[in-house]
């Protein structure tokens, strides 16, 4: 029969009521003891957010579509370093109360003082297009231009390298521009390409 030590058992009954299980180092060897320890250091270390991103939905004047930028920024790399950014258009097609549902989500909002991080996400009912894409620039920002007939253009741009949209009087520097084109007859998007 194997002999408890009671001190041990005590302790291991404390930890256990505080919902933690601290192994002894004599149950288990200095070495593996050393292992997990590092283990559970890097894991605390890279716990949290590794990567800087923005993301926004812009409905179209009509309300019957809308698009959405996912930009990520390169991981444990500030936004506004000069980095690869990942970059995922999509474009859906909007739920005919869109526009209710909207302004809804932002009473509510208003109300609770809590806002969303991408508004109007709620709406969206059916993903016409979708692309990603890679792009290498700073605090990388886009916008968007709606054609009378659902054609999209967006354009992408950043201050310069390593310098942030907050600062003024910079000016703005075009990296990429993309056309999307709305094929009635498949009720889909294309990108058109630049020649």
């Amino acid at each position: 029969m194997p002999r408890t030590d009671p001190l041990r058992k005590t302790q291991f009954m404390h930890f256990m009521k505080l919902g933690i299980i601290w192994p002894s180092t004599q149950a288990i060897g200095i070495k593996q003891w050393s292992l997990l320890a590092l283990t559970v250091a890097l894991s605390f270390a890279s716990v949290g957010c590794t990567a800087a991103y923005n993301t926004r939905t812009v409905e179209s004047p009509d309300w019957k579509y809308a698009v959405t930028c996912y930009i990520r920024g390169s991981f444990g790399r500030s936004y506004v370093a000069e980095t690869k950014k990942r970059i995922v258009i999509g474009i859906y097609s909007l739920a005919p109360n869109a526009k209710l549902l909207r302004e809804k989500e932002i009473q509510e909002a208003l109300a609770a003082r809590v806002w969303r991080s991408n508004p109007g996400a709620v709406s969206k009912s059916r993903l016409l297009f979708e692309k990603e894409y890679s792009l290498k620039g700073s605090a990388l920002e886009w916008s968007s231009v709606w054609g009378s007939n659902g054609d999209l253009s967006i354009v992408f741009c950043d201050y310069g390298r390593g310098v942030s949209s907050l600062e003024s009087n910079v000016p703005k520097r075009y990296l990429r521009a993309v056309t999307y084109r709305f094929d009635a007859s498949t009720a889909t998007y294309q990108e058109e390409v630049a020649k």
